[in-house]
Protein backbone atom coordinates (compact mmCIF):
# COMPACT_ATOMS: atom_id res chain seq x y z
CA UNK A 1 0.00 0.00 0.00
CA UNK A 2 1.52 3.34 -0.82
CA UNK A 3 -0.18 7.19 -0.96
CA UNK A 4 1.07 8.95 -3.47
CA UNK A 5 4.40 6.73 -4.02
CA UNK A 6 5.32 6.80 -0.50
CA UNK A 7 4.93 3.76 1.54
CA UNK A 8 2.80 5.30 4.65
CA UNK A 9 3.73 3.22 7.45
CA UNK A 10 7.28 4.91 7.12
CA UNK A 11 5.70 8.48 6.68
CA UNK A 12 4.38 8.24 10.26
CA UNK A 13 7.25 6.76 11.51
CA UNK A 14 9.34 9.46 9.95
CA UNK A 15 6.81 11.94 11.54
CA UNK A 16 7.15 10.87 14.67
CA UNK A 17 10.53 10.72 14.68
CA UNK A 18 10.38 14.44 13.51
CA UNK A 19 7.73 15.42 16.27
CA UNK A 20 10.01 13.89 19.09
CA UNK A 21 13.41 15.31 17.52
CA UNK A 22 11.24 19.21 17.22
CA UNK A 23 10.20 18.70 21.04
CA UNK A 24 13.86 18.24 22.20
CA UNK A 25 15.14 21.18 20.06
CA UNK A 26 13.77 23.39 22.53
CA UNK A 27 12.90 22.64 26.13
CA UNK A 28 10.14 24.76 26.89
CA UNK A 29 8.10 23.51 23.94
CA UNK A 30 7.08 19.78 25.39
CA UNK A 31 6.11 22.03 29.15
CA UNK A 32 4.17 24.46 27.14
CA UNK A 33 2.05 21.75 25.30
CA UNK A 34 1.74 19.57 28.58
CA UNK A 35 0.25 22.75 30.66
CA UNK A 36 -2.12 22.73 27.81
CA UNK A 37 -2.74 18.88 27.80
CA UNK A 38 -3.35 18.93 31.44
CA UNK A 39 -5.74 21.37 31.56
CA UNK A 40 -7.58 19.79 28.46
CA UNK A 41 -10.71 17.90 29.93
CA UNK A 42 -11.59 16.80 26.43
CA UNK A 43 -8.17 15.38 25.48
CA UNK A 44 -8.59 11.97 25.08
CA UNK A 45 -11.51 12.31 23.11
CA UNK A 46 -10.13 14.52 21.00
CA UNK A 47 -7.40 12.08 20.49
CA UNK A 48 -9.97 9.29 19.69
CA UNK A 49 -11.26 11.59 17.18
CA UNK A 50 -8.33 12.22 15.93
CA UNK A 51 -7.13 8.75 15.61
CA UNK A 52 -10.45 7.98 13.86
CA UNK A 53 -9.68 10.09 11.27
CA UNK A 54 -6.06 9.31 10.40
CA UNK A 55 -7.04 5.71 10.35
CA UNK A 56 -9.85 6.58 7.95
CA UNK A 57 -7.69 8.69 5.38
CA UNK A 58 -5.21 5.22 5.43
CA UNK A 59 -8.03 3.07 4.96
CA UNK A 60 -8.66 5.48 1.46
CA UNK A 61 -5.44 6.11 1.01
CA UNK A 62 -5.24 9.87 1.10
CA UNK A 63 -3.03 12.02 2.03
CA UNK A 64 -1.60 12.64 5.44
CA UNK A 65 -2.16 16.25 6.90
CA UNK A 66 0.46 16.68 8.98
CA UNK A 67 0.70 19.82 10.40
CA UNK A 68 3.15 22.59 9.88
CA UNK A 69 6.24 22.98 12.41
CA UNK A 70 6.14 26.24 12.60
CA UNK A 71 3.35 28.22 13.53
CA UNK A 72 1.49 25.41 14.66
CA UNK A 73 1.04 25.32 18.37
CA UNK A 74 3.14 22.57 20.48
CA UNK A 75 -0.21 21.42 22.09
CA UNK A 76 -1.87 20.79 18.75
CA UNK A 77 1.67 18.86 17.74
CA UNK A 78 1.63 16.71 21.33
CA UNK A 79 -1.88 15.65 20.46
CA UNK A 80 -0.51 14.81 16.69
CA UNK A 81 2.52 12.50 18.37
CA UNK A 82 -0.20 10.92 20.22
CA UNK A 83 -2.39 10.13 17.23
CA UNK A 84 0.60 8.86 15.38
CA UNK A 85 2.39 6.75 18.02
CA UNK A 86 -0.88 4.44 18.17
CA UNK A 87 -2.10 4.74 14.71
CA UNK A 88 1.49 3.80 13.16
CA UNK A 89 1.97 0.49 16.00
CA UNK A 90 -2.16 -0.49 15.18
CA UNK A 91 -1.16 -0.33 11.44
CA UNK A 92 1.80 -2.10 11.50
CA UNK A 93 0.13 -5.10 12.79
CA UNK A 94 3.20 -6.32 14.51
CA UNK A 95 7.27 -6.50 14.39
CA UNK A 96 7.28 -8.17 11.46
CA UNK A 97 5.33 -5.43 9.40
CA UNK A 98 7.28 -2.73 11.31
CA UNK A 99 11.18 -3.70 11.20
CA UNK A 100 13.53 -0.68 12.85
CA UNK A 101 14.39 1.78 10.47
CA UNK A 102 17.12 4.09 11.08
CA UNK A 103 16.30 7.37 10.52
CA UNK A 104 18.39 10.76 11.15
CA UNK A 105 17.29 13.79 12.10
CA UNK A 106 18.64 16.72 13.96
CA UNK A 107 22.19 15.94 13.36
CA UNK A 108 21.26 12.14 15.07
CA UNK A 109 20.34 8.77 14.04
CA UNK A 110 17.61 6.80 15.89
CA UNK A 111 16.46 3.49 15.43
CA UNK A 112 12.42 3.63 15.65
CA UNK A 113 11.00 0.61 16.90
CA UNK A 114 7.65 -0.48 17.56
CA UNK A 115 6.71 -1.75 21.28
CA UNK A 116 4.85 -4.99 21.55
CA UNK A 117 3.03 -3.41 24.21
CA UNK A 118 1.86 -0.17 25.58
CA UNK A 119 4.67 1.08 27.34
CA UNK A 120 2.66 1.53 31.01
CA UNK A 121 5.60 2.09 33.70
CA UNK A 122 5.51 3.98 36.82
CA UNK A 123 7.11 7.04 35.37
CA UNK A 124 4.69 7.41 32.06
CA UNK A 125 2.99 10.01 33.12
CA UNK A 126 5.53 12.61 34.50
CA UNK A 127 6.03 16.05 33.31
CA UNK A 128 8.80 16.85 30.95
CA UNK A 129 9.06 13.50 29.39
CA UNK A 130 8.43 12.59 26.13
CA UNK A 131 8.10 8.89 26.65
CA UNK A 132 4.61 10.03 28.72
CA UNK A 133 3.47 10.92 25.50
CA UNK A 134 5.43 8.60 22.97
CA UNK A 135 4.20 4.67 24.24
CA UNK A 136 3.93 2.37 21.35
CA UNK A 137 7.27 3.11 19.97
CA UNK A 138 10.60 3.48 20.91
CA UNK A 139 13.41 5.99 19.70
CA UNK A 140 16.83 3.94 20.14
CA UNK A 141 19.97 6.29 19.51
CA UNK A 142 22.07 4.89 17.45
CA UNK A 143 25.27 5.47 19.31
CA UNK A 144 24.57 6.08 23.45
CA UNK A 145 27.01 7.74 25.78
CA UNK A 146 27.73 6.37 29.13
CA UNK A 147 30.44 8.79 30.12
CA UNK A 148 32.59 11.79 28.27
CA UNK A 149 34.96 9.24 26.97
CA UNK A 150 32.88 6.66 26.28
CA UNK A 151 30.18 5.96 23.58
CA UNK A 152 28.70 2.52 22.51
CA UNK A 153 27.83 1.67 18.88
CA UNK A 154 24.11 0.35 18.90
CA UNK A 155 22.23 -2.44 16.43
CA UNK A 156 18.77 -2.94 16.32
CA UNK A 157 18.11 -6.16 14.16
CA UNK A 158 14.98 -8.52 13.48
CA UNK A 159 14.96 -12.28 14.91
CA UNK A 160 16.54 -14.10 12.76
CA UNK A 161 15.61 -17.14 14.01
CA UNK A 162 12.70 -18.64 16.20
CA UNK A 163 10.06 -16.05 16.05
CA UNK A 164 6.93 -18.47 15.87
CA UNK A 165 8.10 -19.92 19.09
CA UNK A 166 8.25 -16.36 20.54
CA UNK A 167 4.54 -15.89 19.20
CA UNK A 168 3.29 -18.86 20.90
CA UNK A 169 4.41 -17.13 24.09
CA UNK A 170 2.40 -13.77 22.51
CA UNK A 171 -0.63 -15.77 21.95
CA UNK A 172 -1.19 -17.57 25.19
CA UNK A 173 -0.79 -14.24 26.90
CA UNK A 174 2.06 -14.87 29.27
CA UNK A 175 5.67 -15.50 29.06
CA UNK A 176 7.36 -17.74 31.37
CA UNK A 177 11.11 -17.55 32.32
CA UNK A 178 13.43 -19.17 34.38
CA UNK A 179 16.95 -18.74 35.74
CA UNK A 180 19.55 -21.70 36.97
CA UNK A 181 22.87 -21.77 38.60
CA UNK A 182 25.70 -23.99 39.86
CA UNK A 183 26.69 -23.64 42.92
CA UNK A 184 29.44 -26.52 42.75
CA UNK A 185 32.47 -24.29 44.15
CA UNK A 186 33.99 -24.94 40.74
CA UNK A 187 36.86 -22.41 40.80
CA UNK A 188 37.54 -20.56 37.45
CA UNK A 189 40.89 -21.39 35.77
CA UNK A 190 41.94 -17.83 34.34
CA UNK A 191 44.80 -19.30 32.47
CA UNK A 192 42.92 -22.24 30.75
CA UNK A 193 39.69 -20.26 30.27
CA UNK A 194 37.89 -23.42 31.44
CA UNK A 195 36.29 -24.32 34.81
CA UNK A 196 36.96 -28.34 36.43
CA UNK A 197 33.24 -29.01 36.24
CA UNK A 198 32.97 -27.87 32.59
CA UNK A 199 31.64 -31.37 30.91
CA UNK A 200 29.24 -31.85 33.96
CA UNK A 201 27.71 -28.02 33.43
CA UNK A 202 27.07 -28.30 30.12
CA UNK A 203 25.09 -31.98 31.04
CA UNK A 204 23.51 -30.57 33.57
CA UNK A 205 22.74 -27.12 31.55
CA UNK A 206 21.35 -29.18 28.89
CA UNK A 207 19.15 -31.64 31.10
CA UNK A 208 17.56 -27.68 32.85
CA UNK A 209 16.98 -26.28 29.16
CA UNK A 210 15.58 -29.58 28.65
CA UNK A 211 13.05 -29.95 31.78
CA UNK A 212 12.32 -26.55 31.60
CA UNK A 213 10.98 -26.68 27.77
CA UNK A 214 9.03 -29.54 28.64
CA UNK A 215 7.06 -26.96 31.64
CA UNK A 216 6.75 -24.43 28.72
CA UNK A 217 9.17 -22.27 29.90
CA UNK A 218 9.78 -19.47 27.46
CA UNK A 219 13.44 -17.72 28.45
CA UNK A 220 16.45 -19.60 29.94
CA UNK A 221 19.43 -17.24 31.17
CA UNK A 222 22.10 -18.86 33.09
CA UNK A 223 25.11 -17.07 35.11
CA UNK A 224 28.47 -14.91 34.09
CA UNK A 225 31.65 -16.81 33.95
CA UNK A 226 29.88 -20.45 34.46
CA UNK A 227 29.87 -21.60 31.03
CA UNK A 228 32.87 -22.21 28.82
CA UNK A 229 32.66 -22.26 25.31
CA UNK A 230 33.42 -26.00 24.73
CA UNK A 231 30.61 -26.45 27.60
CA UNK A 232 28.95 -23.91 25.98
CA UNK A 233 28.88 -25.33 22.17
CA UNK A 234 28.06 -29.18 23.44
CA UNK A 235 24.77 -27.15 24.78
CA UNK A 236 24.21 -25.61 21.83
CA UNK A 237 25.07 -28.95 19.37
CA UNK A 238 22.41 -30.81 21.68
CA UNK A 239 19.67 -28.07 20.99
CA UNK A 240 20.35 -28.34 17.52
CA UNK A 241 19.75 -32.08 17.29
CA UNK A 242 16.72 -32.58 20.02
CA UNK A 243 13.49 -33.35 18.66
CA UNK A 244 11.44 -32.42 21.67
CA UNK A 245 10.02 -29.05 23.29
CA UNK A 246 11.91 -25.78 22.57
CA UNK A 247 12.29 -22.71 24.97
CA UNK A 248 12.19 -19.51 22.85
CA UNK A 249 15.00 -17.70 23.61
CA UNK A 250 18.17 -18.80 26.14
CA UNK A 251 21.20 -17.10 27.36
CA UNK A 252 23.80 -20.13 28.14
CA UNK A 253 25.77 -18.19 30.51
CA UNK A 254 29.55 -16.34 29.83
CA UNK A 255 32.74 -16.78 29.80
CA UNK A 256 36.21 -15.11 28.59
CA UNK A 257 36.80 -16.34 25.08
CA UNK A 258 39.36 -15.25 22.61
CA UNK A 259 37.61 -13.42 19.50
CA UNK A 260 39.56 -11.38 16.65
CA UNK A 261 42.83 -11.97 18.50
CA UNK A 262 41.57 -10.35 21.97
CA UNK A 263 40.09 -12.10 25.27
CA UNK A 264 36.70 -10.94 25.74
CA UNK A 265 33.98 -11.88 28.45
CA UNK A 266 31.30 -13.10 25.74
CA UNK A 267 27.71 -14.33 25.93
CA UNK A 268 25.53 -15.30 23.36
CA UNK A 269 21.77 -14.91 22.93
CA UNK A 270 20.34 -17.94 21.40
CA UNK A 271 16.88 -19.10 20.22
CA UNK A 272 15.69 -22.83 21.15
CA UNK A 273 17.64 -24.60 18.32
CA UNK A 274 21.30 -23.27 19.89
CA UNK A 275 20.62 -20.60 16.41
CA UNK A 276 22.63 -17.28 17.40
CA UNK A 277 20.66 -14.62 17.72
CA UNK A 278 23.57 -12.05 18.77
CA UNK A 279 26.72 -11.96 20.37
CA UNK A 280 27.57 -9.94 23.50
CA UNK A 281 31.08 -8.21 24.77
CA UNK A 282 30.92 -7.28 28.09
CA UNK A 283 31.72 -3.29 28.29
CA UNK A 284 33.12 -2.96 31.45
CA UNK A 285 35.50 -4.41 33.30
CA UNK A 286 35.06 -5.63 36.83
CA UNK A 287 37.24 -4.83 39.50
CA UNK A 288 39.49 -1.73 40.93
CA UNK A 289 42.20 0.02 38.61
CA UNK A 290 44.58 -0.16 41.52
CA UNK A 291 43.78 -4.01 42.38
CA UNK A 292 42.07 -6.77 40.76
CA UNK A 293 41.40 -5.65 37.62
CA UNK A 294 39.32 -8.11 34.86
CA UNK A 295 41.66 -8.57 32.45
CA UNK A 296 39.60 -8.66 29.03
CA UNK A 297 38.85 -6.35 26.10
CA UNK A 298 36.01 -4.62 25.93
CA UNK A 299 33.01 -4.52 23.67
CA UNK A 300 31.97 -1.24 22.03
CA UNK A 301 28.62 -2.42 20.59
CA UNK A 302 25.40 -3.44 21.79
CA UNK A 303 22.92 -5.63 19.55
CA UNK A 304 19.06 -4.99 20.30
CA UNK A 305 16.76 -7.86 18.83
CA UNK A 306 13.04 -7.50 18.03
CA UNK A 307 11.44 -10.40 18.66
CA UNK A 308 7.40 -10.75 19.35
CA UNK A 309 7.42 -10.43 22.74
CA UNK A 310 9.47 -7.29 22.96
CA UNK A 311 12.80 -5.61 22.16
CA UNK A 312 15.71 -7.70 23.91
CA UNK A 313 18.92 -7.05 24.61
CA UNK A 314 21.62 -8.71 27.25
CA UNK A 315 23.45 -6.81 30.00
CA UNK A 316 26.88 -9.28 31.19
CA UNK A 317 27.01 -8.35 35.23
CA UNK A 318 28.39 -5.10 36.15
CA UNK A 319 27.22 -3.85 32.55
CA UNK A 320 23.78 -3.57 34.18
CA UNK A 321 24.52 -2.17 37.43
CA UNK A 322 27.88 0.24 36.72
CA UNK A 323 27.06 3.81 37.64
CA UNK A 324 28.59 4.83 34.09
CA UNK A 325 27.88 2.09 31.64
CA UNK A 326 24.45 1.32 33.24
CA UNK A 327 23.29 4.27 32.23
CA UNK A 328 23.39 2.89 28.41
CA UNK A 329 20.23 0.87 29.01
CA UNK A 330 18.13 3.85 29.91
CA UNK A 331 18.78 5.30 26.42
CA UNK A 332 18.31 1.59 24.28
CA UNK A 333 14.62 1.21 26.29
CA UNK A 334 15.01 -2.44 26.32
CA UNK A 335 11.42 -4.38 27.11
CA UNK A 336 13.50 -7.14 28.57
CA UNK A 337 17.03 -7.20 29.65
CA UNK A 338 19.02 -10.81 30.13
CA UNK A 339 21.56 -10.50 32.69
CA UNK A 340 24.27 -13.18 33.55
CA UNK A 341 25.48 -12.36 36.52
CA UNK A 342 28.51 -13.46 39.02
CA UNK A 343 30.01 -12.49 42.23
CA UNK A 344 29.39 -11.36 45.66
CA UNK A 345 26.04 -10.15 45.43
CA UNK A 346 23.50 -8.96 43.63
CA UNK A 347 22.09 -5.76 45.62
CA UNK A 348 23.51 -3.45 43.11
CA UNK A 349 22.07 -4.52 40.37
CA UNK A 350 18.46 -4.73 42.19
CA UNK A 351 18.41 -1.35 42.50
CA UNK A 352 19.44 -1.05 38.77
CA UNK A 353 16.43 -3.13 38.26
CA UNK A 354 14.14 -1.50 40.15
CA UNK A 355 15.07 2.13 38.65
CA UNK A 356 15.02 1.36 34.73
CA UNK A 357 11.59 -1.24 35.95
CA UNK A 358 9.85 2.56 37.49
CA UNK A 359 11.17 4.11 34.19
CA UNK A 360 10.31 2.10 31.31
CA UNK A 361 8.56 -1.14 32.56
CA UNK A 362 11.94 -3.33 31.33
CA UNK A 363 11.51 -6.42 32.57
CA UNK A 364 15.21 -7.72 33.86
CA UNK A 365 15.83 -11.09 33.74
CA UNK A 366 19.05 -12.01 36.36
CA UNK A 367 21.09 -15.04 37.00
CA UNK A 368 23.77 -15.11 39.06
CA UNK A 369 26.49 -16.79 40.43
CA UNK A 370 27.82 -16.46 43.84
CA UNK A 371 31.47 -16.31 43.71
CA UNK A 372 32.98 -19.40 45.60
CA UNK A 373 36.08 -17.50 46.90
CA UNK A 374 33.96 -14.79 49.10
CA UNK A 375 31.29 -17.67 50.18
CA UNK A 376 28.74 -15.83 48.29
CA UNK A 377 25.46 -17.11 47.96
CA UNK A 378 23.57 -17.28 43.97
CA UNK A 379 21.07 -14.39 43.64
CA UNK A 380 19.21 -14.80 41.27
CA UNK A 381 15.69 -12.73 40.73
CA UNK A 382 13.39 -11.48 38.31
CA UNK A 383 12.09 -8.19 38.13
CA UNK A 384 8.89 -7.01 37.01
CA UNK A 385 6.68 -4.23 38.97
CA UNK A 386 8.43 -6.01 42.17
CA UNK A 387 11.45 -8.44 42.53
CA UNK A 388 10.95 -11.78 42.59
CA UNK A 389 13.60 -14.00 43.89
CA UNK A 390 14.81 -17.47 43.44
CA UNK A 391 17.65 -19.59 43.45
CA UNK A 392 17.89 -22.97 41.36
CA UNK A 393 21.04 -25.32 40.51
CA UNK A 394 20.95 -27.14 36.97
CA UNK A 395 19.76 -28.84 36.55
CA UNK A 396 16.63 -27.59 38.30
CA UNK A 397 15.80 -23.85 37.56
CA UNK A 398 13.39 -21.59 39.28
CA UNK A 399 10.31 -20.24 37.12
CA UNK A 400 8.51 -16.87 36.88
CA UNK A 401 5.25 -16.30 34.84
CA UNK A 402 5.03 -12.54 33.29
CA UNK A 403 1.41 -11.73 32.06
CA UNK A 404 1.46 -9.42 28.85
CA UNK A 405 -1.07 -7.63 28.23
CA UNK A 406 -4.55 -9.63 26.67
CA UNK A 407 -6.01 -6.93 24.05
CA UNK A 408 -4.73 -6.06 20.52
CA UNK A 409 -1.69 -4.47 21.88
CA UNK A 410 -0.11 -8.11 21.20
CA UNK A 411 -1.16 -8.24 17.95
Amino acid sequence: MSIDGADPLRALRERIVELVVWFGEDRRRLPEAQAAWRQDQLWDRRLDEEEARWELLLDEQRPLPFAPLTGTRPERLLLELECLDRVAWLFAGNARMAPAELLSRGGREHYIVRLARERTPHAARQAGLIVTHLRYHALIPARVDCDPGRSYRVRVEAMRHGAPRCEQALARGHVTVATTSFGDDAPIDWNGLTVPTADERARKLTKAIADAAARGVDVLVAPELTVPPSARAAVLHSLRWSSGPQLALIVPGSFHEHEDGELFNRALLVDGKGNELATYRKLTKFGKFEGWLESIAVGDEITVIITPIGTVAVAICKDFCDDYVGRVWDQIQPEWLLVPAYGKGASAHETAARRIGRMLGTITILAHEGDRSLEAPQNSFVHVTELLKGNSQAPEFTEYRIQMLDDSQSS
